[in-house]
């Protein structure tokens, strides 16, 4: 990552192997969700980068939200910012600072079918879970 002048470049980053990646699956309801979630360690924090497809469509022409998070256990011990999906495809990137890769391997991703509500315990009222992924380390 090269910074100048108050620029970093973060979409660089995506040219490297992670430093853990979770290899998301639809569940029962939805088995044909699939995709990935990526973990790039940097000096700014965590960047996460997730592409998900064959969400669960929304009304026609309409977007649609889904809740995202990091759980252990039946937890979620971070809530994520919501995953958007048009057209059953849904592509994130963000920084964050409230965890490093180490600290959530062995967890896991989860997708549930309607946005956060950013009030409630746990997974914020965010209906049931459709997708999951186990975060791993990747070798390099």
């Amino acid at each position: 990552m090269r910074r100048n002048n108050n620029f970093v470049n973060f979409a660089g980053i995506l040219r490297y192997i992670p430093n853990a990646v979770a290899m998301v699956q639809g569940g029962e309801i939805y088995p044909d969700i699939g995709g990935s979630v990526r973990f790039y360690d940097t000096a700014y924090g965590t960047v996460v980068f997730a592409e998900i497809v064959g969400l669960p469509l929304g009304q026609v022409g309409e977007e649609r939200s889904f809740g995202f998070c990091i759980c252990s256990g039946d937890s979620c011990s971070e809530r994520l910012t919501s995953l958007s999906g048009s057209g059953g495809i849904a592509f994130l990137a963000f920084l964050t600072d409230r965890f490093r890769v180490e600290d959530i391997i062995g967890r896991t991703v989860v997708i549930y079918d309607c946005p956060d509500d950013l009030a409630s315990l746990s997974a914020g009222n965010a209906g049931v879970k459709i997708a999951f992924g186990e975060i791993v380390a990747v070798r390099r």
